[in-house]
């Protein structure tokens, strides 16, 4: 591993059956995630509803001192790539009632896995809530010593921020100081207590320390992998170690803004519902007139909802595709009549390579509706282009669907439809993906905000080669060698 970066570790109950991963505070402590205690079997029974307080000395506190007997390791890997095991034994415990507010509200629904089998999120939110700091048995620790190690970590992260996050996969020691680069897709809650990164962690990332480009440390990892309605999505959730800080510090953590681009492409995006059926889409112009566009499987009906940052509106349905899953799958509705926040169409063919940003509410609609407004922000890049379809890596879950893939510049590059679904399994691969290239229905637009001839969107009903790679159908093969 680079000396550029922080040393980490796998941290596990010698009598379980599960390793995550941990932060090692030069040879001082170990920080980790709550749900290392899970790793205990009586845990939750001794734990559960009874913390009050936010920093729990365990060797002070009468409540909690059996926690200060759970037999710990950590295991680290030093020159040459020798491991080493030392014990460890929780000395702290730090609370957040504002993380577990945020994902009782909003995560409650998903599920995540313990020893085997899948777990509600709610039932566990104390734990993806709650920090352990752990100490060496030949060595005292206190908060005078921990203290001083947060000091820098005061700000939180922003959308789109560059990120390192050093964990061990699986909690495989074979894995361990594994680097994933990525960056915030999100920041929600009180203070911004939890973001939303855009990495590819796996099983065993918990507990795992995400740095900035200047290797401070910034978050730490609670989970990926989740489970909703029997589906794999992909979430990695982390803690902004800003609210370790207010919590030690007893003061709230310092937000920036964010820039310009990032505003507009938030803003020109909107939360589509038609009677319970969702998803994403983008308002943009064209002949200085105002539209909607999104996908025509997120409308169930012709009554449809528009939320956006500043304003709710019921936009009428110009063009929807009347075959259910035909290219493209696209629908056009009215635009709002103030006429800001409108993205302007790219029309041109993007290169394989070249840096785009989906913008969508995954999984749950209720971060565009209630005055949250909060949707997400994935950079990624075009993987392919062929005409008709684009594809890219950024990644996609339900509810996204109708969203827009914008170029560097704000401009409206295509139209996600969908993730891929493996038939066999049912997994979901959200980092490969279909859109509606803008370059190709550009003219139809075009024409149609000219002249508002309705005759002009049927040619939206994509022709036959089109539909074919849409549907995947096997290509005609000219010659075979």
């Amino acid at each position: 591993m680079s000396t550029l970066y922080p040393k980490n570790g796998i941290i596990y109950y010698y009598a379980g059956t599960h390793k995550s991963s941990a932060v090692l505070f030069e040879n001082k402590f170990v920080l980790t995630s709550g749900l290392t205690m899970l790793q205990v079997p009586f845990t939750k029974r001794e734990f559960k509803a009874t913390v009050e307080q936010k920093i729990i000395d365990v060797d002070t506190d009468n409540e909690y001192s059996f926690l200060r007997h759970l037999d710990y390791r950590l295991v680290v890997q030093g020159k040459g790539g020798t491991f080493f095991e030392k014990k460890v034994q929780i000395a702290y415990i730090l609370y957040s009632p504002d993380i577990e507010e945020t994902i009782d509200n909003n995560f409650k629904n998903l599920k995540f896995s313990l020893d085997g089998e899948h777990k509600s999120v709610l039932e566990y939110s104390l734990y993806f809530s709650t920090f352990v700091i752990m100490s060496f048995p030949d060595q005292n620790i206190s908060l005078d010593i921990i203290r001083p190690e947060f000091e820098n970590c005061i700000n939180n992260l922003n959308l789109l921020e560059d990120i390192v996050c050093i964990s061990s996969p699986f909690g495989n020691e074979h894995f361990l100081n594994s680097i994933n680069f990525g960056h915030v897709a999100n920041v929600l809650g009180k203070d911004n207590c939890l973001t939303l990164l855009n990495i590819s962690p796996a099983f065993g990332c918990e507990g795992a320390g995400v740095y900035d480009k200047n290797s401070n440390l910034r978050s730490i990892m609670l989970y990926s992998c989740f489970d909703h309605q029997s589906e794999n999505v992909c979430l990695p959730l982390a803690a902004n170690v800003g609210e370790i800080c207010k919590i030690l510090f007893d003061k709230p953590p310092l937000n920036n803004t964010c820039d310009k681009l990032t505003m507009f492409v938030q803003r020109s995006s909107c939360m589509i519902d038609s009677m319970g059926c969702w998803g994403t889409g983008c308002l943009f112009q064209i002949n200085g007139r105002s539209f909607v566009i999104t996908c025509a499987h997120v409308l169930r009906t012709d009554n449809i909802t528009c939320y956006c940052y500043d304003k709710v509106f019921h936009p009428k349905l110009i063009y929807k595709n009347p075959i259910f899953d035909y290219a493209f799958d696209v629908a056009l509705l009215e635009g709002p009549k103030d006429g800001h926040n409108l993205a302007k169409l790219a029309n041109y063919i993007p290169a394989v390579g070249q840096t785009v940003y989906c913008v969508g509410f995954p999984v749950f609609k209720h971060f565009g509706m209630d005055g949250k407004f909060t949707p997400s922000i994935y950079r990624g890049r075009v993987t392919k282009y062929t005409k008709g379809v684009i594809n890219t890596d950024c990644p996609v879950q339900a509810g996204q669907s109708g969203g827009p893939i914008f170029d560097g510049d704000g401009n409206l590059l295509a139209v996600m439809v969908s993730n891929f679904k493996n038939e066999i399994d049912g997994k979901i691969y959200p980092f490969h993906n279909m859109c509606i290239p803008i370059c190709d229905i550009y003219d139809i637009l075009f024409r149609y905000s000219k002249n508002y001839d309705y005759a002009e969107l049927t040619n939206l009903q994509a022709e036959k080669s089109i539909v074919d790679k849409w549907k995947l159908r096997n290509p005609k093969i000219e010659c075979k060698l």
